[in-house]
């Protein structure tokens, strides 16, 4: 049973053949240019006849191939097709649909747009005249803001007024909105001014947006003067103690140094009295000492 592995092995079989019989020709006809120039060179004629010998049994292996090949695709077992066709699905109808392009806008004469100055910014502009082609309209415009200062620009240079309300197609009808605005009407009419209590005390807005708003600080009640004097008085009383009734009792200290600098700390109690540093002393060596140990080691 025949599979597409072995029809794909074919076919690069049949590849190769086909550009070992293209290089042949080629060789042909290299010989064709240098019999013309010496046509009378029977070594050209024989290599000639060698070579398209060669592009003979070229064909004939190639047609052994192609049959082979229409064999094995013929052999090989019909596509079972898909119960449904992905194409005709709505999304993917939507994904090949190509949005149409934009239509430029058209404007009029008066019609208050932006335009770009020489300096590459976008200026309130008015439409003082149109010009040129519909395809290649050219604005002669003149800056709200800057008086007599006018200026002919194209269609990249103008664009339409953010808050403008007016809109235009391409063909220069008003757009209208599909849906009509819808109107709240106001349960009541106000024709005074507003009034604002002064002396209402400001709400302050909630830091936690779920939660209730915070409630108003209160104000801190502050005394009459006689517990105002009588609490500075306890006070002042308190600092003269000594800050409480407790008086601090200078403790002595269980260790015990002597007055000179070098001197140690020792334990009060201990029984045993400062210790004093060893005096470092400097020895001098003698030559007759060493004859001293001598003897003392043989003795």
């Amino acid at each position: 049973m025949a599979t597409k592995g072995d029809i794909a092995i074919l076919k690069k079989e049949i590849a190769s053949e086909e550009s070992v019989r293209g290089e042949y020709l080629v060789q042909i006809g290299e010989l064709d240019k240098l019999l013309a120039l010496d046509g009378g060179n029977e070594q050209y004629r024989e290599f000639k006849r060698e070579i398209e010998g060669f592009v003979g049994e070229s064909d004939v292996k190639l047609g052994k191939l192609r049959e082979k090949l229409a064999q094995l695709e013929d052999a090989l077992p019909a596509e079972e097709k898909p119960k449904w066709d992905p194409t005709k699905h709505p999304l993917f109808k939507k994904i090949t649909e190509k949005p149409e392009p934009e239509k430029p806008i058209v404007y009029q004469v008066g019609d208050i747009v932006e335009a770009k100055w020489e300096d590459r910014q976008w200026y309130k502009a008015k439409i003082l005249s149109s010009l040129g082609s519909s395809a290649n309209p050219k604005y002669t415009v003149g800056f709200v803001d800057y008086k007599d200062s006018h200026l002919t620009v194209d269609r990249s240079q103008i664009r339409p007024l953010l808050n403008e309300g007016k809109k235009r197609k391409a063909d220069g009808a008003v757009v209208t909105p599909s849906a009509a605005a819808t109107t709240i009407k106001a349960p009541a009419v106000i024709s005074a001014a507003a009034s604002i209590n002064v002396a209402e005390p400001k709400q302050e807005p909630s830091k936690v947006s779920d939660g209730p708003p915070r409630p108003q600080k209160v104000p801190r009640k502050i005394g009459t003067n006689g517990a105002l004097n009588k609490k500075q008085k306890s006070w002042k009383e308190f600092m003269a103690r000594g800050g409480g009734d407790k008086k601090a009792h200078k403790k002595d200290s269980m260790f015990r140094s002597g007055d000179s600098v070098g001197s140690k700390v020792g334990v009060t109690g201990s029984g045993a009295g400062m210790r004093k540093d060893q005096a470092r002393k400097r020895h001098i060596f003698k030559p007759d000492e060493e004859e001293e140990e001598e003897v003392a080691s043989l003795g």
